[in-house]
């Protein structure tokens, strides 16, 4: 009997566990799913004999180890930096590993012991990074069969709030790890255009955002992340001419969430030693101390170095900037702050519905002529525990694990799905649920 081991069963992992537990009886597997709290997820098991709940410590070596030596595959959805401790048992005890993060350096050092183990550690089978790979390389390896060559690729992704659940002024609501969005961005922003390397400092990513058009959706900001450069090599498209990775956002947001980048709240390193007896109004004011003006806004301006409309500055009061109520965070890093404030107002309540866009440009040539493909898939969810960000993050994940199971699909050693024996089964049944790209070729 196949045992099936999770690690982390957050907002992220709803419809990982729903599939994968459908998948028991099947197959005749069962699974266990460790965490910290087992009694937040004992519902979603309830009634299913074949899958247990478990409170595990993931920092408890004997704790883990043993989970993990009893199962036959093990997926870790916990927080990216914790991965390393999982893997480095997996290859100890010869078990394969399946996450949804992207692979650290550290997991990378792992690639030759576990080829002469003869196990897989797959990484990057979420959403993005994950299904963004998987479904450029279906369109890229369909323009290369066919003669041509991609001059510009040009990807967008983002988890947005679905419209009729739109009602606050950010045009925003969180569907994942809200640390992740508040440190969103950060780094240099570096991309090829026109053959031209460009770099974008954090303090300027937000405000140098560019429109994309999304049928159906209208038009979205797309800021760019860290560094494109890099898929050059993942996709294998050395003399590309336009090489661009970005996040879609609101207009308004990018703006917005532009001054707090640039006041410098979203500093992750230092600490306010009295945070936790501190307003958040007082903890704002603190970035503000040597800004000169009359006003408030004109305060804020001098700090950032740049003028803001009175819509923008509206959306930084709505959020909380300048509550007089307490933080209640001890020692806490400016980040910190902006984050509680983020978890208060940008919550999806129960009945809220996310939305995911990814959206694909190629532009290629096939015997000299011009041509191009639009590829773009969006998604809603159906409330705030099935979320859209959930099942894209969660089913292609679950998806290759029946699949590596199954039918061993996956070579040894640490890799991402860009390989066509692992992303078109995924692909495929993803397809059959309905959760397809529509896709426009054109001259």
């Amino acid at each position: 009997m196949k045992n099936i081991l999770l690690f982390g069963a957050g907002r992220s992992a709803t419809h990982l566990i729903k599939y994968l537990l459908a998948q028991l009886s099947v197959h005749g597997w069962k699974m266990t799913i460790a965490d910290q709290n087992p009694a937040a997820i004992a519902s979603l098991t309830d009634g299913v004999t074949a899958a247990q709940a478990v409170q595990c410590d993931i920092l408890n070596d004997e704790s883990r180890r043993n989970l993990i030596r009893e199962a036959d595959i093990v997926i870790s959805l916990l927080p990216p930096a914790l991965h390393i401790i999982v893997a480095q048992d997996c290859v100890a005890m010869s078990k394969d590993l399946a996450t949804a993060s992207y692979v650290s350096d550290e997991m990378k050092e792992l690639h030759d012991e576990a080829v002469s183990k003869g196990i897989v550690m797959m990484n990057e089978l979420g959403l993005d990074p994950g299904l963004d790979h998987m479904s450029a390389m279906r369109i890229i390896a369909q323009i290369e069969d066919q003669g041509g060559e991609v001059k510009r690729f040009i990807s967008n992704c983002g988890g947005l709030v679905s419209p009729e659940s739109d009602d606050n002024p950010w045009n925003y609501k969180i569907s994942w790890n809200p640390h992740n969005v508040a440190m969103a961005g950060q780094g240099t922003a570096i991309f090829i255009q026109d053959r031209e390397v460009h770099c974008i400092p954090y303090t300027k990513v937000f405000r140098n955002y560019q429109l994309c058009e999304i049928p159906g959706i209208g038009s979205l900001a797309v800021y760019y992340n860290r560094d494109s450069l890099k898929y050059l090599n993942v996709y294998n498209l050395p003399g590309i001419e336009t090489m661009i990775r970005g996040t879609l956002r609101s207009e308004r947001y990018c703006l917005a969430w532009s001054v707090i980048v640039n006041l410098g709240l979203t500093d992750a390193l230092s600490h306010i030693n009295n945070s936790v007896n501190m307003s958040y109004a007082e903890i704002t004011q603190s970035f503000l101390r040597d800004a000169a003006g009359n006003s408030l806004k004109e305060r804020i301006e001098h700090a950032i170095g740049y003028s803001i409309s009175d819509e923008i500055m509206a959306m930084l009061q709505w959020l909380g900037l300048w509550d007089d109520s307490l933080t209640g965070i001890e020692n806490a890093r400016p980040v910190d702050v902006v984050e509680k404030l983020m978890l208060e107002k940008w919550m999806l309540r129960p009945e809220d519905k996310d939305m995911v866009i990814m959206q694909h440009q190629f532009g290629y040539t096939i015997d000299g002529s011009q041509k191009e493909c639009v590829s773009t898939l969006v998604r809603h969810g159906s409330n705030n525990i099935y979320t859209a960000m959930s099942e894209l993050v969660g089913l292609p994940l679950a998806i290759y694990v029946k699949n590596r199971l199954l039918h061993r699909i996956g070579s040894p050693g640490v890799h991402i799905p860009i390989d066509k024996g692992v992303y078109e089964p995924i692909l495929s049944e993803l397809s059959e649920m309905g959760i397809v790209f529509d896709e426009v070729w054109s001259e």
